[in-house]
């Protein structure tokens, strides 16, 4: 037996008249499992529905495919459903692609479920800290624990205006990069959401299945999802995984959280809150590209300051070399050669991701020309002033104004470069001391 047997036993003893009320509630489970290695956790949450009638749908990659595991799923429920799918949308694309064949009007209720990773050592998100398994247990813990099954149940089927259920601290709002990205998607596909969103950060939830029947209208297909891939941008996977619980709650419904026991890890959430990048959104001081943030600042933890510096101090790395301004590809396309500068777009987008153009470049010449809003700076590494960010406004200012002129630019210190620059100036320091220690003893 395993270890939480006990609490299914006492969930079903203590919760026994909910279950006797929610008893004929029909329940969809779609698990979309691309770790394998997670079923028998998974199985031990899913026997917390053994007292109601519930389908099982499984979504998997056959690259990724396990035939021991699929046979114990057989086992564990013969009449399970299994659908194979593409590694397109991360688990956002397998659920939507299934929820459209299926019909919804036949439950009451319907768990998403999906395979959340394990193997992070550590991550700061959403002012919290887990580590290992914390995120996975926190989003099973919230709808499928012994005892947090049956009031899940109880709560979608007795109060009305409940929408969905998830785990309460896993209930969030984005920060404002994440929001404007978000509306932007909702505002092409024509999905209400408000401002202020909340969605469940793992999006694991159950939820009252009338309402997904609503999702299967939206102008959403298989073939709009990218390939899923780590580290990529913002994606219509990323923006739907919001919207989906997003959307009810302009419809007059909430977002319910159950409570979870999370571990605070108080002295390292202290540190991470001081020295969190997200500051920088909340700096009146400063207006910072969100696509940039998002991809190179968001996670991390830095010391930063805004310096007037002289454009002939601000640098640009490119393929291992440091460049001065006036030798970088943004730079020549000003002089006139743009046939060197769009071959660096296409080369800079392959490496980076980020996608610039002669076009887009244009643009930003012309919102120049009409004001420099200075709290639009320029991004650089405090240590050496290297570009991270605004290559091309600084580029702009040269050609205008000189390399004698002095713009604000912020400057980003990572914190565990801070660190190592520390480390290294102390050996030397100490280095210094023994040279000269006996340097003097020779001299007397």
């Amino acid at each position: 037996m395993s270890n939480n047997y006990w609490e299914y036993l006492a969930g079903r003893w203590y919760y026994r008249k909910e279950i006797a009320k929610n008893y004929s509630c029909k329940i969809l489970v779609v698990l979309h499992l691309y770790y394998m290695d997670s079923w028998p956790t998974i199985q031990k949450y899913l026997r917390n529905l053994r007292p109601y009638k519930y389908d099982l749908i499984i979504t998997y990659i056959p690259q990724q495919s396990n035939e021991k595991i699929l046979a114990q799923i057989k086992q564990f429920k013969p009449d399970t459903q299994f659908f194979a799918c593409a590694n397109k949308g991360w688990d956002i694309a397998p659920f939507l692609e299934v929820i459209s064949k299926q019909d919804l009007l036949r439950y009451d209720i319907v768990y998403k479920l999906h395979t959340k990773g394990t193997t992070r050592k550590f991550i700061y998100i959403y002012n919290q800290i887990f580590k290992k398994k914390d995120w996975f247990t926190n989003l099973y813990d919230g709808i499928l624990g012994g005892f947090s099954v049956h009031r899940t149940i109880n709560r979608l089927c007795t109060h009305p205006t409940t929408g969905l259920v998830a785990a309460k601290n896993l209930i969030i709002q984005d920060p404002k990069h994440k929001q404007t990205f978000t509306a932007a998607y909702a505002q092409r596909l024509h999905i209400p959401i408000t401002q202020n969103y909340h969605f469940v950060a793992g999006t694991c939830f159950a939820m009252k299945a009338a309402l997904l029947e609503q999702v299967k209208t939206w102008p959403v297909h298989m073939t709009d999802f990218t390939p899923t891939k780590r580290g990529e941008g913002f994606s219509l996977a990323h923006a739907l995984e919001r919207m989906i619980c997003a959307f009810i709650e302009p419809l007059g419904y909430s977002l319910y959280g159950q409570p979870t026991p999370h571990p605070l890890y108080s002295r390292q959430l202290k540190r991470y809150q001081k020295y969190t990048a997200l500051r920088l959104l909340d700096d009146p001081r400063v207006h910072i590209d969100y696509e940039f943030f998002y991809k190179w600042l968001e996670g991390g933890r830095i010391v930063y300051e805004i310096k007037h510096l002289a454009l002939r101090e601000i640098k640009r790395e490119w393929q291992g070399q440091i460049l001065h301004l006036q030798d970088t590809h943004a730079y020549q396309y000003l002089e006139g050669n743009s046939t060197v500068y769009n071959e660096y777009c296409a080369e800079n987008e392959r490496i980076s991701g980020i996608c610039m153009s002669e076009t887009r470049f244009k643009k930003l010449i012309h919102s120049l020309q009409n004001g420099y809003d200075e709290t639009y700076m320029p991004v650089v590494r405090g240590e050496d002033y290297v570009l991270q960010d605004g290559q091309h406004r600084c580029c702009w200012l040269l050609k205008k104004y000189g390399p004698d002129y002095k713009i604000p630019v912020l400057c980003i210190t990572d914190i565990s470069a801070l660190r190592w620059d520390r480390r290294i100036k102390r050996y030397l320091k100490k280095t210094w001391q023994r040279w000269k220690m006996k340097f003097n003893k020779i001299n007397i």
